[in-house]
């Protein structure tokens, strides 16, 4: 990662986000935009909390500013080439 890189963090755990500040964006220079159903302390994208389908929510919201970005910025979405997704790996 470094400065010229965004990362969109979706609903932002409250307690993490003053490291993610500290490392990613005071350390790295990094932007951070988060995705979430209550305001955060990065410039939020604020969605409906979805309840039961709240991932459903958040995947959809992230999904729409991923493919608004790439139109915007004429990449094609059929093939990306420098997209990146971090996170947890499900196992169950």
């Amino acid at each position: 990662m470094d400065a010229n890189d965004v990362v969109l963090w979706v609903e932002p755990y409250a307690e993490s986000e003053d490291k993610f500040r500290k490392v990613l964006c005071d350390g790295v220079g990094l932007d951070i935009i988060a995705i979430s159903s209550r305001e955060t302390s990065f410039p939020t994208i604020q969605i409906p909390d979805g309840g039961d389908l709240a991932e459903f929510v958040q995947l959809a919201a992230g999904w729409n500013v991923l493919v608004d970005v790439g139109i915007a910025l004429g990449i094609d979405l059929d093939k990306p080439e420098r997209a990146r997704k971090v996170g947890n790996e499900f196992t169950g």
